[in-house]
């Protein structure tokens, strides 16, 4: 089966999550990098970061797969699993850093608190375009045939 280039496949619903998820991971990280806000605890900040680059790696994967060929993605049930896994856990790390910053206080600096509740909306953003995407891939994938 050769693989073809197809760039119309991007303009799909999940093309365009997939290219939302992206900006949202990467103004996440910038944000995060720039600041050095952290998005809790040690522990929770050290699984964040590695979700955010977990994140960072699969999706334009998926995205260079749908602009290749988007039957590489439709015929394996590892895209729905990801996406549905991915919604889950960018939750928890959303949450975790909602919770720490709004319990945080810091002396002297108001808009470091800010910029940790701006790092986790940006989380939770990411969170929902993982949901919006998993739903509609699974739609797809589970459609009787």
């Amino acid at each position: 089966m050769p693989l073809t280039f197809n760039a119309g496949n991007v303009k799909t619903i999940s093309g365009a999550c997939k290219i939302i998820e992206i900006i949202l991971l990467l103004v996440t990280m910038m944000i995060q990098r720039t600041t050095g806000s952290l998005f809790g605890g040690e522990d929770a900040h050290i699984f964040s970061m590695g979700l955010l680059v977990t994140g960072l790696i699969i999706t334009p994967i998926l995205l260079l797969c749908y602009i290749v060929d988007r039957d590489i993605t439709r015929s394996s049930v590892i895209e729905p699993v990801l996406n549905i896994t991915l919604f889950g856990l960018f939750l928890i790390a959303a949450v975790l850093c909602l919770i720490y910053w709004e319990s945080h206080i810091v002396v002297n600096d108001s808009t470091r608190r800010l910029l940790g509740i701006s790092l986790g909306c940006f989380t939770l953003f990411a969170s929902i375009a993982y949901l919006v995407d998993g739903i509609h891939v699974c739609r797809l994938y589970f459609q009787p045939s």
